[in-house]
């Protein structure tokens, strides 16, 4: 049936097969934090109805300054949309 692992990936340490398990650096952090995309689901939105004034003002806030980065796919628009206007 075959070897499970050729002869190049035997002694191949676990970590270095897969890239996402392996630490990440200050720089990289700052790097994805700074390039990312943030996406939320509905329920995260629809929390702002039941959060504190305060926290929904502090929330909006910090969506307000990551609005170039925001996205929202048409099926979480849809579903609340739906679930508000209902």
């Amino acid at each position: 049936m075959g070897q499970l692992l050729s002869n190049e990936r035997r002694g191949t340490k676990m970590r270095n097969l897969y890239p996402a398990f392996q630490s990440r650096t200050k720089e990289h952090f700052e790097k994805i934090w700074s390039n990312c995309f943030f996406a939320f689901d509905a329920s995260a939105l629809l929390d702002l109805y039941r959060v504190t004034p305060s926290s929904r003002k502090e929330f909006l806030g910090i969506l307000e300054q990551l609005k170039d980065r925001l996205w929202l796919p048409h099926k979480r628009a849809w579903s609340i949309t739906r679930i508000v206007l209902m």
